[in-house]
């Protein structure tokens, strides 16, 4: 199998994970509180503002399928290390860059938007919790590199 089926094969699953991921944490919201979410209604344009996880997982495991092209094994430690910097790129991305473009589509201007408090509350936001949600991302790097390397062999 070719590095670009491999890089094609991250993207497609970090599309998808994060679009379930964003689906799931949008009706455990509905449910477990009501709609409410910090004082305001989740509405339409809030709920979609969790789909903007979908552009930093599909590049960061497009980037996570190139690297583990030739590698059959990796050590646990440098697994953990790709974890950490997956998923503060991930946060940094959503909390910053994510939340402005999203918020821009929502309110059909961009100079409403509070872009330095964004920034700043976005950074602090994904360095404060990249620590809890680094195993959530060791494990999907773990399904998504069992995943390739079975479609690999059967397509072999």
């Amino acid at each position: 199998m070719s590095k670009k089926k491999f890089i094609l094969q991250g993207a497609l699953f970090g599309a998808v994970v994060s679009f379930l991921i964003a689906s799931i944490f949008t009706m455990v919201v509905r449910m477990v509180v009501g709609g409410y979410l910090f004082g305001t209604v989740l509405n339409s344009g809030e709920r979609w503002l969790y789909f903007a996880v979908i552009i930093p997982f599909s590049m960061a495991f497009a980037w996570l399928g190139g690297y583990f092209f030739d590698k059959k094994q990796v050590r646990t430690k440098t697994l953990w290390k790709i974890s950490f910097m997956t998923t503060l790129f991930i946060l940094l991305y959503c909390g910053t860059i994510g939340v402005i473009f999203w918020e821009s589509i929502i309110q059909g201007k961009f100079e409403t938007i509070n872009v330095s408090d964004t920034l700043g509350w976005g950074m602090f936001y994904a360095f404060v919790l990249t620590p809890f949600f680094t195993p959530i991302t060791l494990l999907l790097i773990n399904v998504f590199t069992e995943l390739i390397l079975k479609l690999e062999s059967y397509t072999d």
